[in-house]
């Protein structure tokens, strides 16, 4: 979740008390609070990386760069592909407003029934892809809808 303010400031002034005191603590981490265990509990919502002066940039679901840059760290994320990729955060601000699909050979071990041995294949991926199957882009390449045909929705 990205988000353009604090998120101390996203409940409303009149139920803000409610939900610090009963919404938050139940679905959400807080390391100042809980206890550790907490850290473990499935369904709760931990910070996975903080950015106060940074910028996010999501390709698709499983593929997104954070860049801190008061501490020039960058988070990542790239299904499919390893993390040991050198992709920088330029690369998927390029692949979002260009038409540009990087391309890196990467080994991948595969086994073949006719010698009943692996072998260590490398292949060659798109490591990076700006194209969204299941909405549609508009223009800006930033805002998406749903997907429609003849007027109506299409769903999956």
């Amino acid at each position: 979740m990205g988000l353009a303010i604090p998120f101390k400031e996203i409940p409303k002034p009149e139920t803000a008390e409610y939900y610090w005191e009963h919404v938050y603590p139940k679905w959400f981490y807080d390391s100042e609070k809980d206890s550790r265990d907490k850290v473990r509990q499935p369904g709760i919502f931990k910070p996975e990386f903080e950015v106060t002066n940074g910028s996010y940039v999501g390709l698709s679901s499983k593929c997104y760069s954070v860049f801190d840059r008061d501490q020039n760290n960058q988070k990542k994320a790239t299904k499919g592909i390893s993390q040991r990729t050198p992709l920088e955060h330029e690369t998927f601000i390029e692949t979002l407003y260009s038409d540009n699909e990087p391309r890196m050979k990467q080994p991948r071990f595969g086994f073949c029934k006719k010698t009943n041995t692996m072998k260590l294949i490398e292949q060659t991926k798109i490591c990076l892809n700006s194209n969204l199957t299941k909405r549609f882009v508009y223009p800006d390449r930033v805002r998406t809808g749903p997907l429609r045909k003849n007027g109506n929705y299409i769903y999956f």
